[in-house]
């Protein structure tokens, strides 16, 4: 039994030390052009504990594709396996490369050299394809400036399965953006005509330093070979130029820093400003255009509003278009001005400074200041009446007759005055006593009816601030169950008054009330009606929303608010 078990961890023994593994790599070629690939053939003959270690390939080559398969052979009862990686290589440069070691564990294989040589420009000239790359400027650019990249693509025969990769600057940090769509065109090189596809890109380098534009490859299968059952022959690729650029900071920071090729600032009140009216709002909408830079780098406009008008600014929309210079933004500025006072008002000029990228220098845009006139409300054109002078309405039918004879009053009934002789007329003082006496008991009898019915002031009264919040509410109440997105707008602002006078505007103390709700249907609100879409509002949430608010001033207010519009005394 001991020889037995000797015997037998002799033998494992054996077996472990036996148990082994050999890597060998080989290539296709030795020599190759930089836009063709060779392959890689890594075999692994007996026992290995996983797959190799590819990655020291990536310094100077790309792997393109990758395949794996394994082989068990027994030869007179001996069993060996092996498994080999098949790898197609594309060299990311010219010159003698060398393939590393590849190692699987402790395992490795021999290095293997390999040389590169660049595309001659005879191969140039005799090129199916051509692959041709450009910058404006150059060599040198400034921080945030747009750089035009144009990619060319030169085709002599029809492709498919065809792939370019974009570009991917090194060295600093850049925004790349795409220019509209592929332009399609013919161009002759060489004798040969060529379909050319052109590709534009917008660069737009966030930091100074050294840009790097690698080359770009481009891979295709080119259609109507000799051989079309030759894969390896049908294969096409091309790679473009590398590219380098200096970026320089900015030339200055007396403002902020906005290098474009052009600037433009657009007032749509310039050409004809309207005529506003107290409590009404308008719309005013600012445009700013700018080429060679993105609708991102646009600063907000700040407009400055003088006293007597208030401004309530919308979010900027911004766009960017693409146009024959590149890149160009376009911010849009719409602001809703809602005049609190009668009279004529000047809006100061709207000034931007930006950097001149082709003269290099300080520009500056502005928007020359206006003057508009704002009339009085509606209402506010009534004067005020007061108990001492009832108003007198005349018929409708007596309008053109007013103007042609003055109407008389109990003071001017004579139409010239008459010297009064002693004797004349007795009758006259006795008169003019009789009708002051009327006069006065009338004053007499209006004062004590009037003092009947004033009410008795309460010293302290919560209820007494009912009647005008109420008469708010059901006003904002009634303008909202007919979507009269204006009329509820005017009613909010006046109720806003009566609830916090300390407000500078009622729409104000809706803003910044503490109901999230409420809040964000009075903003959908003015949305809607300082939109220019002309988007229909509706009034059931707002009328929700009202619904289940209580005002804070009808728990903790002591003193009545006086209503906006003076009552008529009763």
């Amino acid at each position: 039994m001991v020889r037995r078990f000797l015997l037998t961890t002799l033998l494992l023994l054996l077996y472990v030390g036996n148990s082994w593994a050999e890597i060998s790599a080989s290539v296709s070629r030795n020599q190759l052009s930089i836009n063709d690939s060779l392959v890689l053939e890594v075999v692994i003959a007996g026992d290995h504990d996983g797959d190799p270690d590819l990655s020291p390939l990536e310094k100077d080559f790309e792997i393109r594709s990758r395949s794996q398969s394994s082989q068990i052979q027994i030869v007179n009862g001996d069993m060996s396996r092996s498994t080999k990686w098949s790898l197609s290589l594309l060299p990311r440069r010219s010159g003698a490369l060398t393939i590393p070691s590849i190692c699987s564990g402790q395992d490795c294989s021999q290095p293997i050299t390999v040389t590169v040589m660049p595309q001659s420009e005879q191969d140039q000239e005799n090129a199916d394809v051509l692959l041709e790359v450009e910058s404006q400027p150059a060599e040198r650019s400034i921080v945030q400036a747009q750089i035009l990249y144009t990619v060319r693509l030169l085709l002599r025969q029809p492709v498919s399965q065809a792939s370019l990769t974009p570009p991917e600057p090194q060295g600093v940090e850049t925004l790349v953006q795409k220019l509209g769509d592929d332009q399609h065109s013919e161009t002759y090189r060489n004798g040969w005509r060529y379909q050319v596809i052109e590709r534009h890109y917008a660069l737009f380098p966030q930091q100074s330093g050294k840009l790097h534009l690698p080359p770009l490859q481009f891979e295709a299968v080119l259609q109507g070979s000799r051989n079309p059952f030759d894969v390896q022959n049908r294969v096409i690729r091309q790679r473009s130029a590398a590219l380098d650029m200096q970026i320089t900071p900015p030339a200055s920071t007396e403002h902020p820093w906005l290098p474009a090729l052009g600037m433009r600032l657009e007032d749509d009140w310039q050409q004809n400003p309207p005529t506003l009216t107290v409590g009404e709002p308008a719309t005013r909408t600012i445009t700013l255009r700018g080429a060679g830079v993105t609708a991102a780098q646009l600063p907000e406009i700040a407009m400055a509003i003088p006293q007597g008008l208030k401004s309530y600014p919308d979010q900027p929309s911004r766009e960017d278009v693409a146009g024959p210079t590149g890149l160009s933004g376009v911010l849009v500025q719409k602001v809703a001005v809602v005049p609190t006072h009668a009279g004529r008002f000047e809006l100061p000029p709207i000034s931007l400074y930006w950097w001149d990228v082709e003269q290099a220098c300080w520009r500056e845009e502005t928007v020359p200041a206006i003057s508009i006139t704002v009339l009085p409300a509606e209402r506010q054109t009534v004067a005020p009446l007061t108990a001492q002078t009832p108003p007198v309405v005349p018929p409708a039918d007596a309008t053109a007759g007013a103007q042609k004879e003055p109407a008389k009053t109990p003071a001017t009934e004579t139409s010239a005055p008459t010297p009064v002789h002693q004797g004349a007329d007795p009758l006259w003082p006795w008169a003019t006593a009789f009708c002051a006496m009327g006069w006065l008991i009338t004053l007499l009898l209006w004062g004590k009816s009037s003092k009947k019915k004033r009410p008795v002031e309460p010293s302290a009264s919560p209820s007494l601030p009912a009647l005008p919040i109420n008469t708010g509410k059901h006003q904002v109440l009634d303008a909202a169950r007919q979507h009269d997105a204006r009329k509820t707008y005017e009613a909010l602002c006046r109720w806003g008054e009566q609830l916090d006078s300390s407000k500078k505007n009622g729409a104000e103390y809706w803003l910044r009330i503490d109901n999230n709700v409420l809040r964000e249907e009075v903003t959908h609100l003015q949305r809607c009606l300082y939109a220019s879409d002309g988007e229909a509002w509706q009034g059931d949430a707002l009328l929700q929303a009202l619904t289940d608010w209580i005002p804070v001033n009808t728990e903790k207010s002591t003193t009545p608010l006086p209503d906006f519009y003076p009552r008529r005394p009763s």
